[in-house]
């Protein structure tokens, strides 16, 4: 590279890494976040093995990433999340690198940009999961394999690498790594040029199918090791009617695109959000016209397919997922999706690209504002302050009061780590009788009970019938607070889509005994300042 392109993607790369790094132990771990956190906490690794394998679906490299770095760093919210942080960060060269190959010199400058300031990035990029580590890999993947058809010899071998460290990450990455060998194997039988022109790729199938037996090999290796454990995870599917409902499929395509280009922080009936969303439209529908023409086949079949690969897996397989769950499952598509604006900023001209550029700069940061203020998140599950939920339990708490909280929720984990903590009372929400807590909760006799609900995937108050009762009976509700509140419309419209959505994303009561009447004293003893309060109930 050239000193002034080393400047400018050095430039990009330290905006993106202080966007990452601000503040970033402020947001509390969410459940996701803390199955790996707390397998990194365990010493032992045959005991943290069993613990991820009782509790985590995906393969394990992103477990083993934080397990080691635990060991060196330490487990705090913060710590927990640089792996990830510096994995996003070394994610922007790569973008460039990739993109100028794929699309050119200009459209990639305009996409490595979009990727740095992404909202996207923001979120994601902080959290301690897998998704950046798969996004990490996919650019390794598709550059290893770009240089292996050029260049050949140690390439193959990188790019096996590549893709066999890709499938232990995440198993969705499937999606791309199922696209990526069709266009590999076009390109070696000479159908099709992947990146526009000739590739000397003709020539060398023996090494392409070396390479993918290789990553197939390592996978069914690992699969071995697990035990077949993914094929014998009990998969809730839907009824015959919901499987391709068309409204739903448009919905989870459209989705993420909507994500990758604009952000999961954004609204598009705002304002900002609106004038942003029509920008992306016309980048996005200049960059599909521009990538067809010039033949970029590499970058409209990483695009379309991965997504429609996740979609209608997901479609068949999994029940009751949010449709905001897409983007992180066909994260690989991202960048290449990016590439297709970029190329329709650049298709429009000076002024034309200046102009959505400018309108897609002012959403992101609106997206990026709104991330660091919790607001109009489109999963307010993120913004959910488990951490100081546990905090202002502990500060009001009273000897005898005992916490019960639902199993989704990370409230309890603060709570575990805080001196002074009231004893918790985990319940299975996914039962509709817990007995188990119910004797637990039975055997403390509590002065006073706290219920800790979260409203993740249509759990919201889904807590087991014997237990309810036993507390709507022996206790009068004295408080409520709720954190985390949701966007009226959004929740209209996701209350029409999947039949589910909630004013707060989490719920804290505090039930008193029924010799204490119920006062506005108490209901002013959880008195927020940053969330909202409801009356007690009459």
């Amino acid at each position: 590279m050239k000193r002034r392109t080393l400047a400018g993607v050095g430039l990009l790369t330290a905006v993106n890494a202080a966007l990452l790094g601000a503040h970033l132990g402020s947001k509390s771990i969410w459940i996701d976040e803390a199955l790996g956190v707390k397998t990194a906490r365990i010493r032992s690794i045959a005991a943290a093995y069993a613990r991820y394998r009782s509790n985590e679906v995906q393969p394990p490299l992103n477990n083993v990433l934080l397990w080691i770095w635990a060991r060196i760093a330490g487990t705090s919210d913060a710590v927990m999340r640089v792996p990830s942080v510096v994995l996003t960060v070394a994610c922007v060269p790569l973008v460039f690198l990739l993109a100028r190959r794929l699309v050119g010199r200009r459209p990639a400058w305009v996409a490595t940009y979009l990727f740095a300031i992404s909202p996207f990035v923001l979120l994601f990029g902080r959290m301690s999961l897998y998704y950046m580590p798969t996004l990490f890999l996919a650019l390794c993947s598709a550059l290893t394999l770009i240089a292996a058809f050029e260049r050949g010899r140690w390439w193959w071998a990188l790019h096996a690498g590549a893709g066999a460290l890709l499938l232990l990450t995440n198993y969705t990455a499937a999606a791309y790594l199922v696209v990526e060998t069709i266009v590999g194997g076009l390109v070696v039988f000479g159908k099709m040029d992947m990146t526009g022109d000739l590739l000397r790729s003709v020539r060398q199938r023996r090494a392409w199918f070396a390479s993918a037996a290789a990553v197939a090999a390592a996978f069914a290796a690992w699969l071995a090791i697990d035990r077949g454990r993914l094929f014998s995870t009990p998969i809730s599917r839907p009824r015959a009617a919901e499987i391709l409902g068309v409204p739903r499929l448009v919905l989870d395509a459209a989705y993420p695109v909507f994500a990758w280009t604009l952000g999961p922080t954004i609204f598009p009936w705002r304002l900002v959000g609106a004038v942003a969303t029509v920008a992306a439209v016309v980048a996005l529908v200049a960059g599909a016209v521009a990538v067809l023409r010039s033949r970029r086949y590499f970058v409209a079949a990483a695009s379309v397919g991965v997504v429609a690969i996740t979609v209608v897996a997901y479609q068949v397989y999994v029940k009751g997922r949010p449709f905001e769950t897409i983007p992180t499952r066909a994260i690989a598509a991202f960048p290449f999706v990016l590439m297709v604006a970029a190329c329709g900023v650049t298709r429009l001209g000076r002024a034309g690209g200046a102009v959505v550029l400018a309108l897609l700069t002012a959403g992101y940061g609106l997206g990026a504002a709104n991330y660091f203020t919790n607001r109009e998140f489109h999963n307010a599950i993120y913004a959910v302050p488990s951490r100081d939920i546990a905090r202002d339990i502990v500060s009001r708490a009273q000897p005898g009061d005992v916490v019960v909280v639902q199993d989704d929720s990370e409230v309890q984990y603060y709570l575990a780590s805080t001196p002074r903590a009231p004893c918790t009372v985990r319940l299975n929400a996914s039962s509709l009788v817990d007995a188990a807590a119910l004797r637990a909760l039975q055997s403390h006799s509590p002065s006073r009970v706290w219920t800790v609900m979260l409203g993740r995937d249509g759990s919201q108050g889904r807590i087991p019938a014997g237990t309810t009762d036993w507390i709507g009976t022996t206790y009068e509700l004295a408080a409520t607070r709720g954190y985390a509140p949701q966007d009226a419309t959004y929740a209209a419209i996701k209350r029409r889509i999947e039949g589910t959505a909630y004013r707060y994303k989490a719920v804290l009561r505090l039930f008193d005994r029924p010799r204490i009447p119920t006062s506005r004293a108490s209901c002013e003893l959880l008195q927020p300042t940053t969330a909202s309060l409801y009356s007690p109930r009459p």
